[in-house]
């Protein structure tokens, strides 16, 4: 299936510790929002961080903005897999996002995906996209499932599974047992 899909008019640009913050204002107290970015040095940190891999084109983190000069409405990261825990040494991309809650449930979903997706077969030449998402975040589960494109899902009871393996180490770092959605590119 085609990654073009009717837009919403979404734009993406990179993080900046600036504009990172004011999401950050905007949305901290919100269930949904990251533990690991729980105070403003944290969040200064992590824009830091993605700012380094996107100079090492290991990964990017973006601002999902609704219109030019509009506010950030969440962000999105895509960052490539260490070959060492992908099947075969696959070429892969590991995808997250988050939305403000007054963002979720207008459709935004697939374009965000839809980006995500063509940054990882351009930008990285990925052959695989994945995604780690929380066992009990059944809206995520939800608009995951609702995705046009074809994906594999990956639980902690599939230890034969060739994405296993990844899925132990994410879950062992976010110390939260998680399913894997997997999307073929």
């Amino acid at each position: 299936m085609s990654d073009d899909l009717h837009k919403a008019q979404l734009r993406f640009q990179l993080a900046n510790t600036t504009e990172f913050t004011s999401l950050y204002q905007t949305a901290r107290h919100d269930e949904g929002w990251p533990a690991t970015l729980g105070n403003l040095p944290l969040c200064r940190r992590f824009v830091a961080d993605w700012s380094a891999r996107n100079a090492l084109c290991a990964g990017r983190l973006e601002l999902i903005q609704v219109a030019q000069g509009g506010s950030a409405i969440g962000f999105t990261t895509v960052a490539t897999v260490d070959a060492t825990f992908a099947p075969n040494g696959v070429q892969a991309v590991e995808a997250g996002t988050y939305l403000v809650p007054a963002s979720r449930g207008r459709g935004y979903n697939a374009e965000v995906k839809g980006h995500q997706r063509r940054l990882a077969k351009e930008v990285y030449g990925a052959k695989c996209l994945v995604f780690v998402v929380e066992e009990h975040n059944v809206a995520a589960h939800k608009a995951m499932d609702n995705l046009p494109w074809p994906t594999t899902q990956v639980t902690m009871s599939m230890t034969r599974d060739s994405w296993y393996r990844f899925l132990r180490r994410r879950v062992w770092e976010e110390q939260r047992t998680s399913v894997l959605y997997v999307q073929e590119l």
